[in-house]
């Protein structure tokens, strides 16, 4: 589950997204997020969560919580 995740958002990557695009594009970088903390890969739970705050500083207090959960 977790290689077909990044794979829809590799192919999914670009520089710009509309505003559902990034939207879903941050669903996705979460459950990955949630999906590799689960798997005890911290490290790159942790990327997930920043590369969502970075698409969209407003989730960045639901991506805080997730880091420190990630890192607790």
């Amino acid at each position: 589950a977790i290689a077909s995740l990044r794979e829809i958002l590799d192919s999914t990557a670009r520089k710009t997204y509309l505003p559902q695009e990034k939207q879903n594009r941050i669903l996705l970088l979460e459950r990955l997020g949630y999906m590799l903390r689960g798997n005890e890969q911290f490290g790159e739970a942790a990327k997930c969560f920043e590369e969502a705050v970075a698409l969209e500083p407003a989730t960045s207090e639901r991506m805080q919580a997730q880091l420190v959960e990630t890192y607790r």
